[in-house]
């Protein structure tokens, strides 16, 4: 037998936490412990530390090759049993972000020609009797500015013809939630959507950049109580907050803010804006702030690591982005211009795929490379997206790897993962 490479260790005041980043696994172990485990003289381990410690993977047979197992993860078929299908209802948008990455284009929402193709490229795809489930995640520009109108009968029929296959549909709703009106809530709970929303700060920061086009509204006021009446009707919500080094000031009156809303329904995920990064004159360190939220019961996560089987979904084949005029992509994370275009949706519901452009993405093995096959952190992770290795003119990945924007220390990110573990496992009690 012989120690997991993928233990990650911090101390506590009683102990230390061991994560291990394969099997999601926690256990609070005494320093001696730690100390054996770390010198790799695990027969000194008693019996029963011994056998928890195996049976949660802190310690594995010593004839596995775990890079290996990740290996064989990553190519099992059993992946392509899920379709990650992004529908773009609009490139417009109520609101103007200084950070938004994205030309919009107004007045654009869903083509009638679209939303027939959109629905018979669903038919096609649960042909493939491989296929269990479709995963629907609604993005833009603001998805929801035509969801009475275009979005709703669109998704409702989806969902039913999904369901009369008997597959399953979970439809994600990336938005920044202002133009939700309380009559929809009942539409979205027929259909279980849960929701992406992204605020920007406490309201003198949030009513500056989620200011609505064309109007002086307070929109902070708005999107809490918004955000309160989709948890509190039992729908889910990873609450994204965009911050830099100057928008997290009055983080504790957010949270004062969120006092009403069930905290079982919502987890605070942060996020640095891309155009920025950290300097040492941050008001506040992302660590200090989300101790704060998990002090107060909210659960929190921090960074893309979370334990998946792929870098990001436009690494697989059973993937694409339809837009609400038919273009089709690969990656959410860009602009949706005629250059990045991979596709283009027919009216009978296929795909004619720019095969040279898919050819070269798919030909990408994201965490190939030095760099993260040594990586503890690669079951969270697998390297540095197709996109970004698509655009890199060099073999150094090193630029790409989100372990340089981590801005905390590793013990830190443990605990962090730990203590939100643990609110998570209480609710659930």
């Amino acid at each position: 037998m012989k120690v997991s490479r993928y233990n990650l260790y911090a101390p506590m005041s009683k102990g230390i936490v061991c994560f291990n980043t394969i099997s999601q696994s926690f256990a609070v172990i005494s320093n001696q412990v730690y100390g054996l485990l770390k010198d790799n003289n695990i027969s000194a381990i008693s019996f029963k530390v011994y056998d928890e410690l195996v049976d949660c993977g802190f310690i594995i047979d010593s004839n596995v090759n775990e890079y290996q197992l990740l290996v064989d993860e990553y190519n099992d078929p059993s992946l392509d049993q899920i379709y990650y299908l992004t529908i773009m209802p609009s490139l417009d948008c109520n609101v103007r972000c200084w950070y938004c990455f994205e030309k919009h284009k107004r007045g654009s929402r869903l083509e009638e020609r679209s939303k027939s193709a959109i629905f018979e490229f669903v038919k096609n795809i649960l042909l493939d009797d491989n296929i269990k489930q479709i995963n629907i995640e609604l993005f833009g520009g603001e998805p929801l500015l035509y969801f009475d109108e275009d979005v709703y009968p669109l998704l409702s029929k989806i969902r039913d013809y999904v369901h009369s296959q008997s597959r399953y549909c979970n439809i994600l709703i990336v938005t920044n939630g202002l133009c939700i009106k309380e009559n929809m809530i009942t539409k979205f709970k027929l259909i279980n959507a849960y929701f992406q929303i992204s605020i920007d700060g406490h309201r003198e920061v949030y009513n500056k950049v989620k200011k609505l086009y064309g109007s002086n509204e307070d929109t902070y006021d708005k999107i809490i109580k918004i955000i309160s009446d989709i948890a509190n009707n039992g729908l889910n919500i990873n609450l994204r907050i965009n911050f830099d080094n100057r928008s997290l000031d009055k983080i504790e009156e957010i949270i004062q803010d969120l006092s009403n809303v069930d905290k079982k329904r919502l987890t605070i995920h942060l996020e640095r804006i891309w155009q920025t990064i950290s300097d040492e004159n941050s008001n506040k360190s992302i660590r200090d702030v989300a101790n704060t939220f998990l002090a107060n019961g909210f659960k929190v996560t921090y960074m893309n690591f979370f334990r998946k089987s792929f870098s990001c979904k436009a690494s697989r084949a059973n993937e694409a982005i339809i837009s609400y005029n038919g273009d089709v992509f690969k990656c959410s994370g860009r602009d949706f211009t005629n250059e990045l275009k991979e596709g283009v949706l027919l009216d009978d519901g296929r795909i004619d795929w720019h095969e040279e452009k898919l050819s070269k993405r798919m030909s990408i093995v994201t965490f190939d490379n030095s760099m993260c096959k040594e990586c503890k952190y690669l079951p969270l992770c697998w390297g540095p997206c197709n996109q970004k290795q698509l655009e890199s003119y060099s073999s150094n990945l090193d630029n790409y790897c989100q372990l340089k924007y981590l801005e905390m220390s590793e013990e830190d990110y443990v605990l962090l993962r730990f203590n939100s573990a643990l609110i998570k496992l209480k609710e659930n009690a």
